[in-house]
């Protein structure tokens, strides 16, 4: 359940079955727009929906709401700076909090990086994806809060190719799913969220 868990910890003193059985049974209540049907509560029963918010409380366990965009590329004497806005999406006061998160832009091949700021590492081959990425980390990030970090690139000719959308990743450490027991997919939200990247230009791939 990569989106209810999401929005579950971004609310999680309030996470209990009431307010699941609400979004189940009354949905429109919660999300005018609507993000799904309305359930019946004759087609699915209180019983089994109150198991499957013991599934997700207890298994996998609630996730952050993690978000992250980068914007189009500033250009400034000879150089290109890119600014990553991550964002904690949950309700302030109420949310989960992540923390130890890294945030791992990767990078095209021959990118000489001039400076980057807060919290910048350096660069490095991801782990995961096994790209040279510039690398970030944040101690923690509450809901409510975002975190804007920023790369500085030499020369701005290539400034908007320089980066493989794909391998740019947010991870965070804690908090981890909630029974060890059960292998959640890395890709699943539950400790990662990928960078969203500008849509190209008109005529650009």
């Amino acid at each position: 359940m990569p989106q209810t868990r999401p929005w579950l910890g971004g609310r999680a003193s309030d996470a209990n079955f009431d307010l699941f059985a609400k979004v189940v049974y009354a949905h429109t209540e919660v999300f005018p727009g609507g993000r799904m049907g309305t359930f019946s509560r004759v087609r699915l029963s209180e019983a089994t929906l109150q198991e499957i918010f013991k599934f997700i409380a207890q298994d996998p366990g609630l996730s952050v709401p993690i978000s992250a965009r980068i914007a189009p590329a500033d250009p400034r004497g000879g150089n290109a700076t890119y600014a990553v806005t991550v964002s904690n999406r949950g309700v302030a006061g109420k949310g989960l909090v992540a923390e130890d998160v890294i945030i791992s832009l990767a990078l095209a091949p021959g990118t000489k990086v001039e400076s980057g700021t807060p919290g910048y590492q350096g660069v490095k081959r991801d782990p995961q994806t096994q790209v040279e990425s510039a690398v970030w980390q944040i101690p923690r990030l509450a809901p409510g809060d975002e975190q804007v970090c920023t790369l500085t690139i030499s020369g701005n000719d290539q400034a908007d190719r320089l980066v493989a959308s794909k391998q740019s990743i947010v991870r965070w450490r804690k908090p981890a799913p909630g029974n060890s027991s059960m292998k959640v997919a890395e890709d699943d939200g539950s400790l990662q969220a990928a960078i969203a990247f500008p849509a190209p230009a008109k005529g650009e791939r």
